[in-house]
């Protein structure tokens, strides 16, 4: 990955409205982390003893529906240890029907067989639409709905980062809304942006740009965090990721019968096992494409291939074994033109379509044969944890987190860096004095037992637990702990790290003297950052500002959790009209029908005309003051009285100047936005209001249910449309309203600190314009994933369709324009008309 992870980014997706330098610590880099046997000695009792616990997973990728794959191996591996542990296990497949071999039923039918309940993912009675073109975000609700209907039959929820399939659910349970008894895990394999690094590919794409905010924002809101490598917690923080609280590094869990298999690593027997294996055949043993080096491996067999045609090297058969994913170009047909081209030799067959137990089956079963991986960049492969159990001599190249699978003794022998003139002179070296199995750092049996051991560290929420004074801490790699050191707020900090990577740049040099055989593989960068007596009081310091963090950012502590004990903030409902007086009247009762009671309305009339219309309002009027005593049914139907009612008017200024004007006369702590042809829902205001005490937001919004006609939707009907808002996404921003629809809750403080709405006669976007605003200026938006308001589309006189397009999109760019200096602004232009265009 080289420079980029050199420097740490800001360290989050936009810095806290706080002045307070304490709260720098919120972008406190963590360089080391714990195991999971940290404290599964905690846990009581043993195997089926231990309560059964009811476990879900929701993914993208499981063996069968997918042909291979890290995720599916490593998601499907779990599930099938866990219900021979006795665990009940429910997987989501959220592809629904979509499969690459048999179908649907035929792996149900399979994975019942194997005591996993495989459920194809259904999608909604009703269309959803998300405020960003990609499906990433629509499949992330529709499981997060599944999940909702079905909270009280889980304990645990597993999910992998990739494109966020649990953004919504770990967001829901982080307001409160959902899953109080249920824990979110999230397991750390391949973010979007590192896999399309590693393909060095643009980002050209929605769905890309979209799972880039999913993922960090799932990581975030997740109970418990998992990374199979070190290497990737340093990468992801690199690119600017925030890490919640409890974070850990364990290995993946191997499949049953590979771990029956795998040997004892630091064994005696295994040592006196590791037989010298003459070189007959090299297998490329992962998906054809450009992260996996198949590039380079390719050129790498062009200077191989020129030796054997001069005799200088003895001949081998080459082998491609991994799915086709190449993008436009045919995978087979590239191959076969560079073995064409390269006047290449070899034997050479080409596999594309086996699933993982038949490619490993392969990999095991010939006389001579050893496995390669080329990867530009890895997180923690499969292939060199299924190569180790097998006792099959690999070659792999030393990147990401590969090195940490690997005994340190044997790396030399193994490890390359993946360019061509290393991975020839890694295969040459293989097949002129052969190669000897590597050893792994963890036992497969231990790791699988931890992981179960795990579950119930989880159920029983002890990893919230001081970490035991001599729990083992894994470091980050080096270029991450040095991004990490440079990204402190003291000198001291800064100082201590500078000194620890001192010391271990003299160790590596040391190491690099003292190579049996430094032609054969590029030396690899010791792990060990620190030494373990000053790791830590490290971690301790890193663990306690995430924590002073945790407490402002992202908490899960609830304030006034429970209904009795919540503190109701006064809020201020600003409802704008203009000549719509008996739509208005709809809208009314909806306001008195609110499960809330304190609050009160500020009207808004702007600029009315029609006869029809000033009657209603003055209708309005009279109602509350007439029945300024009159009780109404209320919260779980308690008799409270009508709120205070307040009527101001206006010429005609359009939404901006209205809503304005409405927050000079709101009373409340927050105020609400309402239009006057829109139907809140009973818990619109209870809602927000809950969310917003117990995330410390100053702004609260919501996604919406389109609905037409002038009556007035009931609780079961189902929406034309709805409207899958993302949140506080400022990149997104840039193109789409992600935020949230306009009826959003704000804190009166922070209204007046963003400077409230723009005031334009003749354009609208107002709401998207502010919300831009109040993100980009560090404000917390928090976007409820719940559809809080009914979005009437057809009552006549409609912004959106009377006002002119580009002006209103100009409107919305302007918080952009204004944090950029004025020779990078065509830049922003540029970039919107482009993706426009796209859109």
């Amino acid at each position: 990955v080289g420079d980029d992870v050199v420097a740490l980014a800001d360290g989050g997706r936009w810095r806290p409205h706080n002045p307070d330098p304490a709260t720098e610590f919120e972008f406190l880099a963590r360089t080391q982390f714990p195991t999971f046997a940290a404290f599964t000695d905690k846990v009581a009792g043993s195997g089926r003893d231990r309560k059964r616990l009811r476990i879900a997973f929701g993914t993208f990728a499981l063996v069968g529906p997918i042909k291979n794959g890290g995720i599916a191996t490593a998601d499907t591996s779990l599930a099938e240890s866990l219900v021979e542990a006795g665990h009940s296990v429910t997987v989501v497949y959220m592809w629904g029907t979509g499969v690459q071999m048999h179908s649907i039923k035929h792996w149900i039918k399979v994975y019942r067989e194997k005591g996993i309940t495989l459920v194809a993912l259904p999608g909604p009675s009703f269309s959803t639409g998300p405020s960003v073109p990609s499906k990433y975000i629509t499949k992330s609700y529709h499981v997060y709905m599944w999940f909702k209907e079905h909270e009280d039959e889980f304990d645990i929820i597993h999910w992998h980062e990739w494109h966020g399939p649990g953004y919504y659910s770990v967001l829901a349970k982080h307001q409160g809304l959902a899953f109080k008894n249920t824990q979110m895990v999230t397991t750390v394999h391949c973010p979007s942006m590192f896999y399309l690094r590693g393909n060095m590919g643009l980002l050209n794409t929605w769905n890309n740009f979209a799972s880039d905010f999913l993922e960090r924002e799932q990581v975030l809101l997740s109970d418990v965090v998992v990374s199979p490598s070190a290497f990737m917690l340093g990468w992801i923080q690199s690119q600017g990721w925030k890490l919640p609280r409890h974070v850990f590094v364990q290995q993946n869990i191997l499949t049953r019968h590979l771990i029956e298999q795998s040997p004892k690593y630091g064994s005696p027997k295994y040592r006196a096992d590791r037989p010298l294996l003459q070189v007959n055949e090299i297998v490329f043993f992962a998906r054809l494409e450009v992260l996996k080096g198949i590039q380079e491996f390719c050129t790498a067999l062009d200077t191989l291939a020129k030796e054997v045609n001069d005799g200088k090297l003895r001949a081998f058969n080459v082998t491609f074994l991994g799915n086709a994913n190449m993008g436009g170009i045919h995978a087979g047909e590239y191959l076969r033109n560079r073995h064409r081209d390269g006047r290449w030799p070899f034997h050479m067959e080409i596999y594309t379509d086996k699933l993982q137990p038949e490619a490993v089956a392969y990999v095991k079963g010939g006389n001579g044969r050893i496995s390669i991986l080329t990867s530009l960049i890895e997180n923690s492969p499969y292939t060199v944890l299924e190569c180790m159990a097998m006792g099959i001599p690999f070659l792999t190249s030393n990147v990401g987190g590969i090195p940490e699978l690997i005994n340190p003794e044997d790396r030399p022998s193994v490890l390359f860096t993946p360019k061509p003139r290393d991975i020839a002179r890694a295969v040459r070296n293989a097949v002129r004095n052969g190669l000897r199995m590597a050893r792994g750092t963890s036992d497969p049996l231990e790791v699988k037992q931890e992981w179960l051991d795990f579950h119930h560290v989880v159920h029983q929420r002890l990893y919230e637990q001081p970490l035991p004074p001599k729990a083992e801490l894994i470091p980050v790699p080096t270029s991450m702990a040095r991004s990490a050191a440079r990204s402190r707020s003291y000198h001291e900090k800064q100082a201590e790290m500078e000194a620890a990577v001192r010391k271990e740049l003299e160790q590596q040099e040391l190491a690099q003297r003292n190579a049996a055989n430094p032609g054969s593989a590029a030396t690899q960068m010791p792990v060990v950052l620190v030494p373990p007596e000053e790791q830590r009081r490290i971690f301790d310091d890193e663990l306690r500002y995430v924590e002073t963090a945790s407490r402002r950012f992202h908490s899960h502590e609830v304030v006034g959790d429970d209904k009795d004990g919540f503190a109701e903030p006064f809020v201020t409902v600003i409802v704008i009209h203009h000549e719509r007086g008996m739509l208005l009247l709809k809208t009314m009762e909806a306001l008195l029908r609110q499960e809330y009671v304190n609050f009160e309305i500020v009207m808004v009339d702007d600029g009315s005309v029609k006869p029809e219309a000033l009657r209603v309002v003055d209708q309005v009027e009279r109602f509350f003051a007439d029945n300024a005593q009159r009780t109404v049914a209320g919260d779980a139907n308690k008799q409270r009285l009508l709120p205070t009612f307040r009527l101001v008017r206006q010429a005609n200024k359009y939404p901006g100047a209205a809503r304005n004007l409405g927050a000079q006369h709101a009373r409340g702590e927050y105020i609400l936005f309402l239009d006057d042809d829109d139907i809140p829902r009973p818990y619109w205001l209870s809602t927000f209001a809950r969310v917003a005490v117990r995330t410390g937001a100053d702004v609260v919004t919501s996604m919406f249910d389109f609905f037409h006609g002038d009556g007035v939707p009931l609780e079961t009907d189902s929406p034309s449309l709805r409207w899958l808002s993302v949140g506080a996404a400022p990149d997104l921003g840039l193109w789409h309203n992600v935020y949230g629809a306009y009826s959003a809750l704000v804190r009166r403080s922070a209204f007046l600190q963003i400077g409230g709405f723009s005031e334009e006669y003749g354009t609208t976007f107002e709401d998207y314009e502010f919300f831009s605003n109040a993100v980009l200026k560090g404000f917390r938006l928090e976007l409820v994933p719940e559809p809080l308001l009914w979005y009437r589309q057809n009552s006549g006189k409609h912004l959106m369709k009377d006002t002119n397009r580009y002006l209103n999109r100009m409107r919305a760019l302007r918080p952009y324009l204004k944090k950029m200096p004025p020779y990078l602004r065509n830049a922003i232009k540029m970039a919107y008309g482009i993706g426009a265009d796209k859109k």
